[in-house]
């Protein structure tokens, strides 16, 4: 992939995140607790993608590390508000106090606040991927929901499951991604581009179909 094209896919990727944003602002009367979680992430994407143009180097790294917990909290808070089962929910809360923990340590007990190529972003993916797992499952399985494809939230957890899981391997790829050459560097990136355009589109769905089944 040259960089024409890589340029045109992170334009397409960073102005999808406008669509399910408006779509909730539109429908701001029917979003429930896990959907006001979602507008709030993805303004927060808006937010950062924003601040990304004018900042660069360290400083960069340090608001993507701002942006991985808050991004973390609303996400996991989305599925704490979903899953009904007291164990799980407890689960949840548990790993989130040992990634709190974990993050205070690496990024301001060592000072790497300023670092790319931290264990956090694998490790927050790796959790929201396990969720969204669980949470298809439980979609097979619970014999209470009928009609899956049109319960919104099912459309919001494939959005997760398919950007989540491949998202963990590029940020374990930093270090290739810093030699390899530049087509490959753009065509590694377009994809997490495209995915990201994917996921935006599955939770413009999602948020349409909140009127459906709830």
């Amino acid at each position: 992939m040259d960089l024409e094209r890589y340029a045109i896919l992170e334009k397409f990727s960073a102005y999808s995140v406008y669509i399910p944003t408006l779509l909730c602002l539109y429908r701001i009367k029917a979003l429930n607790k896990s959907l006001w979680a979602l507008v709030i992430y993805l303004l927060l994407c808006i937010l950062s993608d924003q601040l990304s143009w004018f900042i660069n180097g360290e400083y960069r790294n340090v608001l993507m590390n701002i942006f991985t917990i808050f991004e973390y909290a609303l996400i996991v808070f989305i599925y704490y508000e979903q899953f009904d089962y007291k164990k799980i929910r407890l689960g949840i809360i548990i790993i989130s106090i040992t990634f709190l923990f974990l993050y205070i340590f690496i990024l301001i007990y060592q000072k790497n606040y300023s670092s790319v190529d931290t264990i956090l972003s694998p490790i927050e993916s790796a959790i929201i991927a396990i969720l969204a797992g669980s949470y298809l499952v439980k979609f097979l399985v619970d014999p209470k929901i009928e009609k899956l494809k049109k319960h919104y939230f099912y459309w919001i957890n494939l959005g997760f499951l398919l950007y989540f899981p491949v998202a963990i391997l590029l940020f374990l790829s930093f270090d290739f991604l810093k030699v390899c050459k530049p087509s490959t560097l753009y065509l590694v990136w377009g994809i997490h581009l495209i995915l990201n355009t994917i996921k935006n589109i599955l939770l413009t769905i999602g948020i349409w179909m909140k009127r459906n089944i709830q």
